[in-house]
């Protein structure tokens, strides 16, 4: 198969969010936008290489998913892995397809009571079993990270949302298809702490998907740059006390036309029943569709993403949209990046740094910065000493990086006044120590007893600016 395939339109390459996220293998944590922004996976762990697609054993995926501590989980072989039971994620992990055509089928992926989880470009097809789905989030799991993934064909749900699970994101090229239930988020009105429920799903592509687009009971839910199309029953459900901000979304209508359903349902500490809110901004109804939105005082409810965070990459919802999520969506067959991490965490030498461009330099800046953040608040191996070595190993990894870019421009001034007079400040020459050191003891032996008792009850700053 070839992996340096490159989705196109009319002959140009069609891009999503997230593109520069393959220039490097562990670019992706903390790039996620919308609530799941803060997932970082298993950045600070290891490389996990899946060498034998077995349900079970060494070298397997399952071996990788529970290990303790963060991984970086890689795949080396390409084929189908038959599940015959949940496959358990645990916490700080990062699957990451890129590079091979890997298939999970029989069950799915269960995420529970974890955190900094990322699933990058798999496919989940065929589960089967009661209460089976593709990808399944409880109880209390937080920053989660789904992206480019293809998903069909479930006994279920393709990705379950419940019990208190918050700060997620489904993003980017994922696929949805073949399938009635297709997101649930809130699994049930009497679970009333599910209104900490924060999801954001962008630049999805549902394609003839029965319903559930999601459904939400009492979480917040924002919906951007998705194209929903030939649904069976509605494209989006508002349940008990939810809140859904829809902005720049496609939805294009096939047997059905009923967009937003809104279900009445009772929540458990409340005496009437209530149905939830969508507030729609910019999107695309076509082929007849009736979005049958609510009345203006009841949109006003809906919670405002920009308070929650800063940006998110938005565009309109227009025929050029559509063709790049129906090209771009689901599993794509790009190579596996690069991992850089490792010349990262060492220290690094100047020397290797000196035959770098200036562009390049800027970049390896930016990735160590982007590594700081990540790691002032992620859990790392080995405790807080082992943490701020990394943190130690990073700063002056950066520093250097800085001189080397400082000493590059002053070479670039050089040869920009090679043979003029006139030179900047920066370029003249300065005093040797050894004439420094005469000068000061020359100073000093000038002045006066008076002056130097002054001097020692009241110091003069070092670099005080004369009037």
């Amino acid at each position: 198969m070839d992996f340096s395939y490159r989705p196109c339109i009319d002959g140009e390459e069609a891009t999503l969010p997230y593109a520069d996220a393959d220039h490097s293998l562990r670019a992706l944590a903390g790039e996620a936008e919308g609530f799941g922004r803060h997932a970082i996976g298993g950045f600070h762990g290891a490389l996990y290489h899946v060498t034998s697609l077995e349900d079970d054993g060494c070298g397997s995926l399952r071996e990788g998913c529970r290990a303790k501590g963060p991984l970086w989980i890689v795949f080396e072989v390409s084929g189908t892995i038959h599940l015959s039971s949940f496959l358990k994620v645990s916490s700080y992990k990062t699957i990451d397809g890129r590079g091979q055509k890997v298939k999970v089928t029989g069950k799915g992926l269960q995420l529970k009571a974890c955190e900094h989880v990322i699933i990058c470009n798999l496919e989940l097809e065929g589960g089967r079993g009661h209460d089976v789905d593709a990808i399944q989030i409880k109880p209390k799991s937080r920053h989660i990270w789904i992206d480019r993934c293809s998903l069909r064909d479930f006994a279920d749900g393709l990705i379950d949302i419940t019990c208190e699970s918050t700060d997620i994101t489904i993003s980017s090229r994922c696929y949805f298809s073949e399938h009635n239930k297709t997101m649930l988020i809130g699994g049930s009105c009497s679970n009333i702490a599910d209104r900490c429920i924060r999801v954001t799903i962008h630049h999805c592509f549902f394609d003839g998907t029965r319903q559930r687009h999601p459904r939400v009971r009492f979480g917040k839910v924002h919906l951007y740059n998705n194209y929903t199309r030939n649904w069976g029953i509605y494209a989006v459900c508002a349940s008990v006390e939810s809140q859904i901000l829809s902005q720049s979304n496609i939805y294009e209508a096939g047997e059905k036309n009923l967009v937003f359903k809104y279900m009445i349902e009772k929540a458990a500490d409340q005496e009437q029943g209530t149905c939830g809110c969508v507030r729609s901004e910019g999107d695309l109804f076509l082929n007849g569709v009736k979005p049958c939105l609510e009345d203006d005082d009841n949109v006003d409810t809906v919670f405002d993403a920009g308070e929650s965070y800063r940006a998110w990459t938005m565009e309109p919802a227009t025929d050029s949209l559509k063709e790049v999520l129906q090209v771009c969506a689901g599993w794509q067959p790009i190579p596996r990046p690069p991992d850089s991490l490792s010349s990262v965490q060492a220290r690094i030498k100047v020397h290797e740094l000196r035959g770098k461009t200036k562009t390049e330099l800027q970049n390896q800046l930016k990735d160590l910065k982007n590594e700081l953040s990540l790691l002032r608040v992620a859990k790392v191996t080995g405790g807080a000493p082992n943490k701020l070595s990394k943190i130690k190993v990073v700063r002056l990894s950066i520093a250097r990086v800085l001189t080397v870019i400082s000493q590059k421009q002053k070479a670039a001034l050089r040869d920009a006044y090679k043979n003029k007079k006139l030179l900047p400040l920066d370029l003249r020459p300065k005093k040797t120590r050894a004439i420094r050191r005469r000068l000061t003891k020359h100073q000093e032996s000038l002045k006066t007893e008076r002056e130097k008792k002054r001097e020692m009850y009241f110091p003069l700053r070092k670099y005080a600016i004369k009037a």
